[in-house]
């Protein structure tokens, strides 16, 4: 009874790296972000908008033109989202950095 709902906004994509064939835009994103909001206005849903977070994050952060599994982005994604959930739980700000845990790939989410 005490749970809380987080809702991440669907984060924006680099459309100058698809090829042809891709059919994933950013105003598709951001009219599915707006329906989702639109529908949880109304509700004590909290709002992770990623969307507009991923947005400051320059390109290089990107693994490809959608994941953000480079060690940079993974450390910005992670960061952001444990800054709510922290907030919301009422716990001090935990800080990650993919550097603390040995890996030869990137962490992904």
């Amino acid at each position: 009874p005490k749970a809380k709902l987080v809702f991440a906004t669907s984060t924006r994509v680099i459309e100058e790296k698809y090829g042809p064939n891709f059919k994933r835009y950013n105003k598709d994103i951001d009219e599915y972000n707006r329906i989702a909001l639109e529908a949880l206005k109304d509700t004590d849903t909290v709002i992770n908008d990623l969307n507009a977070f991923t947005k400051g994050l320059p390109d290089e952060y990107y693994s490809d033109m959608t994941h953000l599994y480079t060690p940079d982005g993974t450390n910005a994604m992670v960061n952001k989202v444990l800054d709510v959930i922290c907030s919301e739980l009422g716990f001090e700000k935990i800080h990650y950095d993919s550097k603390d845990y040995h890996t030869d790939t990137p962490i992904g989410l």
